[in-house]
């Protein structure tokens, strides 16, 4: 007679076949999500695109870490870390030069990081007649007394 705890067990069944991305899944117990037909315990996203806007301000892409199947949100180094009508105001003396995303039309105190300008700062005509206007309130100071 055959021993019963060395009978061949069936393989395990796949959670996650037929599953589309991000479905909730069981594994030996533990919830999780369905990436790409396979159970991801612990998990909350598949891609970057699963994850929503966070960090500072809520403005940050969010990414996926590829191990661990979690969202988390990184300081900005370009504008295209940031989520649409943001931009990235970084700080070269903050660690590795990161920033912090910043609705476009926020203005940084320090001038000198600014990463969204005011209209015109940045045209050679609006410096131009910058300039000019400079020298005509110079001479119209003096002429003016």
């Amino acid at each position: 007679m055959a021993d019963a705890s060395c009978a061949q067990q069936p393989p395990p069944q796949n959670p996650c076949e037929g599953k589309a991305n991000m479905t909730a899944c069981t594994l030996n117990g533990q919830a999780g999500i369905c990436c790409n037909q396979e159970c991801k315990v612990g998990g909350n996203c598949c891609n970057d695109n699963d994850c929503p806007p966070g960090g500072p301000n809520n403005l940050v892409k969010g990414k996926c870490d590829t191990n661990t199947h979690t969202c988390y949100w990184p300081p900005c180094k370009y504008n295209s870390d940031c989520v649409d009508n943001s931009c990235c105001d970084r700080d070269p003396t903050g660690p590795g030069g990161a920033g912090v995303c910043v609705s476009q039309g926020i203005y940084s105190s320090n001038t000198r990081y600014l990463c969204d300008p005011p209209n015109g700062w940045n045209s050679k005509e609006a410096k131009t007649q910058n300039i000019l206007e400079v020298i005509l309130d110079f001479f119209s100071y003096f002429f003016q007394r």
